[in-house]
């Protein structure tokens, strides 16, 4: 006889998909044209360059097809169907060698995101030469408990162009720096989930 089981869902939604192409591209076109407007003051992030994107209806018209999916596993992890998705604010992170983001959360929002526009291979690479038992370099860490024995406490992943993923603003992140003498781009978007509760 077969047994029968199923898991209890728990914990954050950490959703993650990938852009198309022409997303990515368009994305990328439309963060090269917000480099004025310095966002470091605002962000947690060493991270030298690093721009606030003031034009968020061009965001949402590019991002907007890919949120029904999100608002999908939003309903099948917390059982509930979001009403209205904002976004809220959106930057651009150009991440270089010796760059890092510390353990964070984001403020004035309730999800969160990051988007990989552009992941030099070269990052991948320095995984190679690495013995660790710990995250490696450009990977990013969520944090989602504590440290409790038979807890699955964090999920570390190693980006590649075109990866983007959305979850809850309070879950701790980070981002390990890297060697390699390139720009990795990346974009986040803050978001206000409003569902009926």
């Amino acid at each position: 006889m077969q047994d029968v089981y199923k898991f209890i869902y728990s914990g954050p939604l950490l959703y993650t998909s990938s852009l198309s192409n022409e997303d990515r591209l368009s994305l990328l076109n439309l963060c090269n044209k917000h480099k004025k407007i310095n966002f470091n003051a605002s962000l947690a992030g060493l991270i030298k360059n690093e721009y606030k994107i003031e034009d968020l209806e061009s965001v949402r018209l590019i991002v907007d097809k890919y949120i029904p999916n999100f608002a999908k596993a939003y309903h099948h992890w917390y059982n509930r169907k979001p009403k209205s998705i904002e976004f809220k604010t959106a930057w651009t992170n150009y991440m270089k060698a010796g760059e890092y983001n510390p353990p964070h959360i984001h403020e004035s929002c309730n999800f969160s995101s990051v988007f990989y526009l552009d992941v030099p291979e070269k990052i991948a690479e320095e995984h190679k030469v690495m013995t660790t038992t710990g995250s490696k370099p450009g990977q990013i860490l969520f944090n989602t408990a504590s440290l409790i024995d038979n807890y699955i406490s964090e999920y570390t992943h190693t980006p590649v162009t075109n990866d983007f993923f959305i979850f809850p603003s309070t879950v701790i992140h980070s981002v390990n720096p890297f060697k390699s003498k390139v720009t990795r781009i990346s974009m986040a978007i803050n978001f206000q989930v409003l569902s009926d509760d």
